[in-house]
């Protein structure tokens, strides 16, 4: 069988397998770094395969002609073209429902629509009909599409983007999906492909992209009568700006070594995207990236962040800060804040170093004095 054939048929049935079997998908999941990305074996291939889940992100208000006059590598994008379908797009509904149709359109005279989706566990969606190259080592992508929603879903009902990935024989490699929030009015949705798994950018060859509807619980319910209507659909080369340079760290500048201190900074992402922090306290030892544990998700631009710090040693540190995007664009370091830890002994006296040669003498008066 040709490997194009069989990589359509593989991840066809991918999806339909990942739909079924996720379970614990929460909205505002990133499972690029926070946690371990969910793991499928393809029936066509026999091969493991990655499944990652984002949430796009979305804007109202985006300059329509900048969007198109960029050079887009999607066909047809507008849906105006095609007879029985769209030129370019193929439909794969397993059964259910999906239209080409004058009804309604962002621009021009048509638009695409999925509706009647009846199974948690299935999927509809527009795809490319041909593979499309992309260097992934040296070029960010966009993939974008004006939107809409007819009839308001059910909870973890979604329309979204799709990419599917293969390498240069055409194997599946991985699928992306990125939801797409509610909105009644036409409205942008926007992922770049500076979020993919790094371990398989060099392997990335060729990409088809998808607009569709889908849900992944079993246990929740669905509006069939929903449709997710898709008009000028965008993918090709595009640019997401990294977080602005963080405040400098504010907290104790002086302390003592083995007490646990606190430092704040915030950033201001240039598009509004949401941050993640990360702090070098400058003893070898880092926080790691932070997000908001209270609502399980990113901070949103400009919030301030807060993360404490224990100091083993004595000496003087620097404290720097750096913000990370959602779509993995770092921030250059902040200023440093220069810390100190001394010992913070008294002056010596005969008296003290009496003390401190019987250590387990008066052992209050120690600790009023800062001896331990």
């Amino acid at each position: 069988m040709n490997k194009k054939i069989i990589c359509i048929l593989a991840m066809t049935m991918l999806i339909g397998t990942v739909l079924s079997a996720t379970g614990s998908i929460e909205k505002n999941s990133y499972l690029t770094e926070k946690n371990e990305p969910l793991v499928f074996l393809d029936p066509m291939s026999g091969k493991e395969i990655q499944y990652i889940i984002v949430e796009a992100n979305t804007e109202s208000n985006i300059d329509k002609s900048m969007v198109q006059s960029l050079d887009n590598l999607a066909p047809n994008p507008s849906f105006e073209n095609g007879n029985d379908v769209p030129d370019g797009w193929t439909c794969d509904t397993f059964g259910l429902k999906a239209s080409w149709d004058d009804t309604e359109a962002h621009s021009g005279q048509k638009s695409v629509s999925t509706f009647n989706l009846e199974r948690n566990d299935w999927h509809i969606e527009w795809m490319t009909e041909d593979f499309i190259p992309i260097n992934l080592r040296d070029n960010t992508y966009e993939l974008s599409t004006w939107y809409k929603y007819n009839g308001i879903p059910e909870e973890m009902q979604y329309g979204c983007t799709l990419v599917y990935t293969c390498d240069e024989n055409y194997e599946p490699l991985i699928v992306y999906i990125a939801y797409l929030d509610y909105s009644e009015e036409w409205i942008y949705g926007q992922t770049f492909t500076s979020w993919f798994l790094s371990e398989y950018v060099n392997q990335t060859s060729y990409i088809k992209i998808g607009v569709g509807q889908c849900s992944l619980y079993s246990d929740y319910n669905i509006n069939s009568d929903v449709e997710v209507r898709f008009d000028d659909v965008f993918f090709g080369l595009g640019e997401t700006n990294p977080p602005n340079k963080p405040e400098i760290p504010v907290g104790p500048p002086n302390g003592k070594p083995g007490e646990n201190y606190t430092y704040s900074s915030s950033a201001v992402d240039p598009d509004d995207d949401y941050i993640e922090y990360f702090f070098d306290w400058g003893d070898g030892n880092t926080s790691g990236w932070l997000w908001d544990t209270e609502d399980e998700w990113f901070y949103e631009s400009g919030e301030t962040v807060y993360a404490s710090h224990i100091y083993v040693e004595e000496g003087t540190y620097d404290i720097r800060v750096k913000a990370r995007d959602i779509w993995e664009q770092e921030s250059p370091w902040s200023d440093p804040l220069q810390v100190s830890m001394p010992k913070n002994k008294p002056i010596n006296t005969p008296f003290l170093q009496f003390l401190d040669n019987y250590p387990h003498l008066f052992p209050l008066l120690r600790q009023l004095l800062g001896l331990q």
